[in-house]
């Protein structure tokens, strides 16, 4: 059961690296290229996976459902392109299924009322879930806004007036915001530092798809010329903001590794201390004594 659990959420979140960045490269030598972001928002954040990636998919996917498995490896030999579109739509499926499966096991252990059912002490419990998960929600809702106003005053403003006169498109306009400033909002309460990056990258990944429609649409090739330098200009700046974030996630792996190294300084300090005879003789006296002189509970059975 355990085993199983674990498959299930790796799965799971490897759904959600499908659904939202593409599936990255997992292969420790593979070689990492500068402008890998702007290939995955160029490619429909899909990246080519290797065959050894995509049999450790398949195998995770077997285990579970082997018959979808055998599927996919005889549509991979058939129709390659079409094999790609079934893989990231099993993933999809199995991340919705899954999430199903765990929330109707919140109330597993609790007496059915009959063939779907559920006790009252379930429904109540379901009940508060949504509750609390509504408010919360409601919350980091009031809370983006917030910060949508401090930090992007325009954009805040125009989805207050939506918000008045079409909620529904509200609700569109408020993920797309949420898309594009959700990197840079998480970091301001982590890393400030990192977050003025992020903003001056935005910038310039606006201004990079601006001169990319006027160069295409451009038909003077003197004026197409001097986009394409404006562009170049553009680019070598993103380079620059690009080689920073990176410096910037390499020095936060140096500090976690000092940290972890710390720990593992610590842990064998103990363990060499462990490893001392006196001292494991003293520790089973202590233990003996203290289990012996634990009084007996009488148990309501």
């Amino acid at each position: 059961m355990e085993k199983r659990y674990r498959n299930i959420l790796v799965l799971g979140v490897l759904a959600a690296v499908l659904l939202t960045t593409g599936l990255l490269c997992l292969a420790a030598d593979e070689k990492e290229d500068v402008w890998d972001e702007d290939e995955l928002e160029f490619k429909g954040k899909w990246i080519e996976p290797t065959e050894e990636q995509i049999e450790w998919l398949l195998d995770r996917i077997a285990e579970t459902e082997p018959a979808r498995a055998d599927e996919l490896r005889k549509l991979r030999d058939t129709n390659p392109e079409e094999f790609k579109v079934e893989l990231r739509e099993t993933m999809r499926r199995f991340a919705r299924q899954k999430a199903g499966e765990w929330m109707k096991q919140e109330g597993k252990d609790f007496p059915l009322m009959g063939p779907g059912g559920r006790s009252m002490r379930a429904q109540r419990q379901g009940r508060e879930r949504g509750f609390h998960s509504g408010r919360q929600m409601r919350e980091k809702h009031t809370e983006y806004i917030e910060w949508l106003e401090k930090n992007y005053s325009d954009d805040a403003k125009k989805l207050a007036e939506l918000r008045e006169k079409d909620p529904e498109l509200y609700m569109r306009q408020l993920g797309l915001s949420l898309k594009k400033y959700r990197r840079i909002k998480e970091a301001s309460e982590e890393n400030p530092q990192l977050a003025e990056v992020l903003k001056e990258d935005l910038v310039l990944k606006q201004k990079r798809n601006e001169l990319l429609e006027q160069i295409q649409a451009q038909s003077d090739e003197k004026k197409k010329e001097e986009l394409k330098k404006q562009l170049q200009e553009v680019l070598s700046s993103r380079f620059d903001i690009i080689v920073r974030r990176k410096q910037m996630a390499y020095e936060k792996m140096r500090k976690h590794l000092e940290e972890l190294q710390k720990e593992v300084e610590q842990k064998e300090a103990e363990v060499k201390k462990w490893n001392d005879t006196k001292f494991k003789n003293e520790s089973i006296k202590e233990r003996l004594e203290e289990l012996l002189s634990k009084p007996e509970k009488f148990h309501w059975e």
